[in-house]
């Protein structure tokens, strides 16, 4: 089966194991990871160990340098080659290590791809408030 759905795969080496064959089929998938609006790659219910395997083959090709994962039951494993992976959990009351880390979603579980996206992402990118709405922005050219 996985020698039918890798034939024309150019980078496929059938002498890797099926496990890893396969990994690198997922890592290279644009409908199983989407970007969010820093360059980090969000998979929905994927199990942990392919997680790990494909994040790591996400981020050695230079696809992406942070990889999140989000469970159905809420929580989040962040994986990352530049020390973010912390960063990005403890945004979600979370904790690790740099480069592998992770957290809970605030309302306790994701239902789809979309709904994961719709609660990462304000929270790993929250939208800047325009100048105009600062209580100072009146003093911004302000001199006295």
């Amino acid at each position: 089966m996985v020698d039918t759905l890798l034939r024309d795969a150019p980078d496929d080496d059938p002498a890797l194991t099926t496990r890893m064959r396969l990994a690198r089929a997922l890592a290279s998938s644009d409908s199983l990871f989407r970007p969010l609006k820093d360059g980090t790659l969000l998979s929905f219910a994927l199990d942990s160990g392919t997680f790990q395997r494909v994040s790591d083959l996400i981020m050695d090709a230079g696809r992406a340098k942070r990889v999140v994962n989000v469970q159905r039951m809420g929580t989040l494993s962040f994986r990352s080659n530049d020390g973010t992976a912390l960063d990005g959990a403890r945004l979600f009351r979370g904790g690790g290590h740099r480069d592998a880390a992770g957290g809970r979603l605030q309302s306790g579980s994701a239902f789809s791809m979309a709904d994961a996206i719709a609660q990462v992402e304000p929270v790993l990118n929250p939208e800047k408030p325009a100048g105009s709405d600062s209580p100072f922005a009146a003093l911004k050219n302000w001199k006295g």
